[in-house]
């Protein structure tokens, strides 16, 4: 189970039925998601900005926009979250996610 096909599962799920973007999937934050509901809410974006990773703001007010999941990314984004949780527990002190919430870390939780 733990290949790196199978992490990707959960953004490909989100890249694939509701169309968001590379760079809006990895700024995606657990803050953005709600699983009950249903929707997520695409508020910023994570680029690559001078060889630094960058938080910005979406290009266009139509960029930033609320969406609702259809139940297949709401399961792969509860699987998601058990996944990085295992994560978080393996990497021990070395997790370095806290601060950015994101849904699609790194295994060690940067973006």
């Amino acid at each position: 189970m733990g290949s790196s096909a199978d992490r990707l599962w959960a953004a490909y799920e989100l890249a694939v039925r509701i169309g968001l973007r590379r760079g809006e999937l990895l700024g995606l934050r657990w803050s953005d998601v709600d699983l009950h509901e249903g929707v997520l809410t695409v508020r910023q974006a994570l680029q690559r900005v001078g060889g630094e990773l960058l938080i910005v703001a979406p290009k266009t007010q139509r960029s930033a926009r609320r969406v609702a999941l259809p139940s297949e990314c709401v399961t792969a984004l509860r699987a998601q979250r058990a996944q990085q949780i295992a994560d978080r527990k393996a990497a021990g002190a070395n997790w370095k996610g806290t601060a950015h919430g994101l849904v699609f870390p790194t295994k060690n939780g940067t973006p």
